[in-house]
């Protein structure tokens, strides 16, 4: 398709839920596109979990979506890496989740998912005879949260979480 490839995916239960109704599962579907032309490479994706049927635990019964936007370009010796991550109403901001509850004081803080904004840089650089990998990323979120007391909201309030990621490898082929 002229260096295009299409992607759907979709499931009608996520792990866990095997003892839940199927009428009561959380579902999750997704949609991508590739584009490759020489070398360049161009990803989009777009990902929804739909979490409106009964089966979570958390305050956050809104269904939640992810959107990407990727690239690669490859010079040779030198191939670069850019992607874009925006989240509505996700469960985690990188380790920062709404797993698991936070117990103060006879309160439980339940967060109701966040809005989140990622960016990934990366390169490839040949180098020595291996390849030296580097890359940096952050990723910034906000959401509300709910304090039941007594087993019922008594409050909301907001948080904001940042996080920040860099990594550096070299990989050196002991044979070819």
């Amino acid at each position: 398709l002229a260096g295009w490839r299409i992607y759907a995916q979709a499931s009608n239960g996520i792990s866990g839920d095997d003892g839940v109704a199927s009428s009561q599962k959380d579902r999750y579907a997704a949609l991508g596109a590739v584009y490759k032309q020489g070398p360049l490479m161009i990803v989009a994706l777009a990902d929804r979990m739909f979490t409106k049927n009964g089966s979570s635990t958390s305050y956050n019964l809104d269904d939640y979506s992810t959107y990407s936007l990727g690239g690669t370009y490859d010079f040779g010796p030198v191939k670069l890496f850019a992607a874009y991550q925006f989240g509505d109403g996700v469960k985690a901001v990188g380790k920062i989740d709404d797993l698991e509850s936070l117990e103060l004081e006879k309160q439980t803080v339940k967060p109701m998912g966040f809005d989140t904004n990622a960016v990934l840089l990366g390169a490839n650089i040949d180098l020595w005879g291996g390849t030296l990998k580097l890359a940096t990323g952050y990723a910034t979120g906000e959401g509300d949260y709910i304090v039941e007391e007594k087993g019922k909201p008594s409050k909301t309030g907001s948080l904001e979480a940042d996080g920040y990621q860099f990594a550096v490898g070299y990989l050196y082929p002991l044979s070819k």
